[in-house]
């Protein structure tokens, strides 16, 4: 009888160590599980906003060039006029400070 009781108690003892080793490895998986989830959320929330920046960069430097083609038209109508004028050096210095002004707005 003593046997039987011992290999009760021991068969009882292993299902319960079992029981905490399955326990165990899911709580491992569960945990390995949520940080990949963690991980690949913050990947895409990082690489969303690389889009997002590029995205808005290439706008800007769209509308910048247009503005900038927008002047060089306007130039071109002036242009004639500041060569043949006896100011215009002076119409020139103008332009160099206009053009000065364009790049600068254009760099930042």
């Amino acid at each position: 009888m003593s046997t039987n009781s011992y290999r009760l108690k021991h068969s009882i003892d292993s299902d319960e160590f079992e029981d905490q080793s399955k326990s165990t490895w899911c709580h491992r998986n569960w945990f390995r599980l949520l940080f990949v989830i963690i991980l690949t959320v913050l990947t895409i929330g990082t690489i969303s906003y690389l889009i997002i920046v590029l995205y808005k960069d290439a706008l800007k430097e769209k509308a910048l060039a247009k503005k900038k083609k927008d002047w060089i038209k306007k130039w071109k109508i002036i242009e004639p006029y500041v060569k043949h004028f006896p100011l215009g050096f002076m119409l020139g210095f103008i332009r160099n400070l206009i053009v000065l002004a364009i790049e600068r707005y254009i760099d930042t």
